[in-house]
C-alpha cells in the first residue's frame, strides 16, 4: 500500500516538474545551453539503432518520439541519429539553411530530453 503511494506521489512530482518546465521554456525564461540531459539525449539516440525492439530504452525513445509528432522536423532526428544522415544533407533535404536545421534539432532534443531525463532537466533549471 506504501509502495502504491509513493509511486502516485512520484507520478504526480514528474507531471507537475513537466508542466513547470514547459511553460518555463514556453515562456522563455530557461537559459539555452546545451546541457548534461542534452547530451545524455543525444547520446541515446545514437545508440537507438543498435538497441533491441524490445530493448527498455527503445521504448522509451519511442514514446518520448510521440511528443513531436506535430512537429514539421520530427524526420530530422531519425534521420541525423538513426539514419546517419548529415546536417548538411538535411538542410538540402528540406531546402533550408544549415543554421535553420541545427535550431531545429536542437529544440526537438530539449523536448526529448524533457521526456527521457525529467529529473537532470529539473535540476538543470534549479541550479541555474
Amino acid at each position: 500500500m506504501r509502495k502504491d503511494f509513493e509511486q502516485i506521489i512520484e507520478s504526480a512530482a514528474e507531471r507537475a516538474a513537466q508542466k513547470t518546465i514547459k511553460k518555463l521554456q514556453e515562456s522563455d525564461r530557461l537559459k539555452k545551453i546545451n546541457a548534461p540531459s542534452f547530451k545524455k539525449t543525444e547520446s541515446l539516440l545514437f545508440l537507438y539503432s543498435k538497441l533491441a525492439e524490445d530493448h527498455p530504452d527503445r521504448l522509451r525513445i519511442d514514446r518520448a518520439l510521440r511528443k513531436i509528432d506535430q512537429s514539421e522536423y520530427k524526420d530530422v532526428i531519425a534521420s541525423y541519429y538513426f539514419d546517419g544522415i548529415p546536417l548538411t544533407e538535411l538542410s538540402e533535404i528540406y531546402d533550408c539553411k544549415y543554421q535553420t536545421i541545427c535550431k531545429q534539432r536542437n529544440k526537438l532534443i530539449k523536448v526529448l530530453s524533457r521526456e527521457l531525463f525529467p529529473e537532470d532537466v529539473l535540476r538543470e533549471l534549479l541550479e541555474k
